[in-house]
């Protein structure tokens, strides 16, 4: 069994509220995605944002440790969905700024937690959210930084 919450919380509830126990669990997966583009850094975040550690305060290596602080000891760690957004109707995106964070993620994961033993890349678009590397609607370019970053690890 997988658990395997969406976020690490909101500011009353913990996942660890929703965790089943040792007995039940034997992998502990989390979503770690790269969603903002730096053309939104100067811009005013939510506290929730901050709380989060998305939006304006995006950083995947800061948010997974909290699920590798308290399950990492006992249990093995995937990241059951991380992607690099590239493209959006909604928000400003910039493809060099997910290749970029493609290529640090990757460098840096495996490094800072050796806890994690698999990571699986949302290979899709959906509501205007453009992740996918491979198929019809692949980026080309993300997709040969992805090729290289896994070769590199």
């Amino acid at each position: 069994m997988v658990y395997s919450p969406l976020d690490i919380s909101n500011m009353y509830v913990s996942h660890e509220d929703f965790y089943p126990g040792d007995k039940y669990v034997d992998w502990v997966g989390f979503s770690a995605y790269e969603n903002q583009s730096k053309d939104t850094l100067g811009q005013f975040g939510s506290l929730n944002d901050a709380y989060y550690k998305r939006g304006k305060y995006t950083n995947q290596m800061v948010k997974i440790k909290d699920i590798v602080d308290t399950y990492g000891d006992r249990k093995p760690i995937m990241i059951s969905e991380c992607g690099f957004m590239y493209r959006s109707s909604s928000s400003k995106q910039d493809e060099a700024y997910a290749i970029a964070r493609m290529q640090y993620f990757y460098a840096y994961v495996n490094m800072l937690y050796p806890q994690i033993k698999a990571i699986f890349y949302f290979n899709n678009n959906f509501d205007g959210n453009e992740y996918c590397l491979f198929g019809d609607e692949g980026n080309t370019k993300l997709a040969n930084a992805y090729t290289q970053a896994i070769k590199e690890n």
